[in-house]
């Protein structure tokens, strides 16, 4: 997927965004780890789109086994 610029206005919205999201997950009492955090950056940034940072994800629980329920992607 190509990815177009995103605008330091855009930047701002996606990082309140992720902050309140973040916030929701910590009242829960959800912690996300370092990795999950860094790819919310490349969404901030405008490098991955959302549809490439949840299969980044789902891929990472495949390779741990925690997801080997959930079927591949198809292609």
């Amino acid at each position: 997927m190509v990815l177009r610029p995103i605008s330091a206005w855009q930047q701002l919205e996606r990082r309140a965004t992720i902050q309140s999201n973040l916030a929701s997950q910590r009242m829960e009492g959800l912690e996300p780890d370092a990795e999950v955090l860094q790819d919310c950056e490349k969404w901030v940034r405008g490098e991955a789109s959302i549809d490439d940072i949840v299969e980044i994800y789902k891929a990472r629980l495949r390779a741990s086994g925690a997801m080997s329920h959930v079927s591949k992607p198809l292609k």
